[in-house]
């Protein structure tokens, strides 16, 4: 119990200060002294973990080579997963203006194809090294996320709905080999301890990977609508055709000539809010496929260490 207690204020603490840092700033005194607390809390779960004869996580498992490489592609696994589903409904509701109900219909064949490939993928998982699956299944999900970063406002429907499928079809090869071959490396006495630890891992990954990509998010989109702002200037002639171009069309619209200026001004503004917001989540979408393609070197351990 006093194990669960420490990993439970250690997990609490952390989450607070990440969620929270971006919002109140990295300098305030709650988010600075939750961060402080996280790592009190979690060096204590870990001397008491092991120091106890019964601990919640025996720690010694990670010292088994294939088992810890697992745990690494597991955390990275969730990050991904819990990351990208986070991204996805609110790019295509925020930038493609899609209602929820349509965002969910997007997601509804890549779930159908991930529930087709997990029991090939289990077949499969018995009878090839984990690194012959875990290894094309980060490169599909990376693959997937790199055409995600080039989608806008423009892309169509089904063409995101078959980016997200080649995702779903990656993470369907990772998982099986990843959850059976992790324990299977482990004494039988730890195969109950392993089991937790990978879903764990997992979990946390997910927990992580939300609050990084929530503040990537956020920081990089404000980051370009200051670049894009910064470049509509009067002495831009782009800017001065595109304002022209919107002054006719509102005048058009038959809105009154001395407000044609500022809704089309008020019309700019919002083009490059939303330039700025697809760009944020583009980058998004790149940092999870290169943090995917960098899982590669832990599932070579686990192959290595299979074939060993």
């Amino acid at each position: 119990w006093s194990g669960f207690l420490l990993l439970s204020l250690f997990l609490v603490f952390l989450l607070y200060g990440l969620s929270n840092g971006q919002r109140l700033g990295w300098d305030h005194a709650n988010v600075q002294s939750s961060l402080l607390l996280s790592i009190i809390f979690g060096l204590s779960f870990m001397w008491r973990e092991t120091h106890t004869p019964d601990p919640l996580l025996d720690v010694r498992i990670f010292t088994i080579r294939r088992f810890a490489a697992g745990s690494g592609v597991a955390f990275i696994y969730g990050a991904g997963l819990f990351g990208s589903t986070y991204l996805l409904p609110l790019f295509v509701q925020n930038i493609q203006g899609f209602t929820p109900t349509a965002s969910g219909i997007l997601l509804m064949p890549a779930g159908l194809v991930l529930g087709l490939i997990f029991p090939l993928a289990g077949r499969l998982s018995d009878r090839l090294s984990p690194d012959m699956l875990i290894i094309p299944g980060l490169v599909f999900f990376s693959y997937s996320c790199f055409l995600l970063a080039h989608g806008d406002v423009n892309t169509p429907f089904w063409t995101m709905a078959m980016w997200i499928v080649i995702g779903r079809v990656g993470l369907g090869l990772v998982l099986p080999p990843l959850n059976a071959r992790s324990v299977a490396s482990l004494p039988p006495e730890w195969f109950a301890q392993g089991a937790g630890a990978i879903n764990f891992m997992r979990q946390l990954g997910g927990a992580f990977g939300v609050n990084l990509l929530s503040i990537i998010l956020d920081r990089r989109t404000f980051f370009h609508n200051e670049w894009l702002a910064q470049t509509q200037t009067h002495a831009s002639s782009i800017t001065l055709e595109t304002l022209n171009q919107l002054r006719a069309i509102f005048a058009h619209a038959g809105v009154a000539e001395n407000l044609q200026a500022l809704a089309a001004s008020h019309f700019l503004a919002k083009m490059v809010a939303s330039q700025g917001g697809t760009r944020g989540f583009q980058d998004g979408f790149l940092i999870v496929a290169f943090l995917f393609l960098s899982a590669i070197i832990p599932a070579r351990i686990m192959g290595s260490s299979a074939r060993g």
